[in-house]
């Protein structure tokens, strides 16, 4: 399986966790020039960005060692921009989801209000 199809089965994977949470998953994949956001998602008037990440193997390691610092910049350049656009005021987070796909049930492991 190549990288994207990873990567979107993770995407997928986490959306199937929110929506399982209570959380309403507003838009996927949103692109800016500073980077990209890949879920956009509310719960309880709470506007949440999410990262996910996955993997398929040990060569990388844990998936959650993919959020480098210049990931995290561009993750926050990216969700600046968003808010901006949206002229958005109200509160927000960034989280993080992590997907261990190294076995023969998915893990999933999600990190609220990650540092950025």
């Amino acid at each position: 399986m190549d990288n994207q199809k990873i990567a979107q089965l993770g995407e997928n994977l986490a959306c199937r966790y929110l929506s399982g949470h209570h959380y309403r998953v507003i838009k996927r994949n949103l692109r800016f020039r500073e980077g990209e956001i890949d879920i956009m998602a509310s719960k309880k008037g709470l506007l949440i960005f999410v990262e996910v990440k996955t993997r398929t193997s040990w060569q990388f390691g844990y998936p959650e060692t993919a959020m480098t610092d210049q990931k995290k910049q561009r993750l926050n350049q990216a969700v600046n921009r968003c808010l901006y656009q949206m002229d958005y005021q109200g509160d927000f987070r960034v989280d993080l989801i992590a997907i261990d796909l190294r076995g023969r049930q998915a893990r999933l492991r999600h990190y609220q209000s990650i540092e950025l």
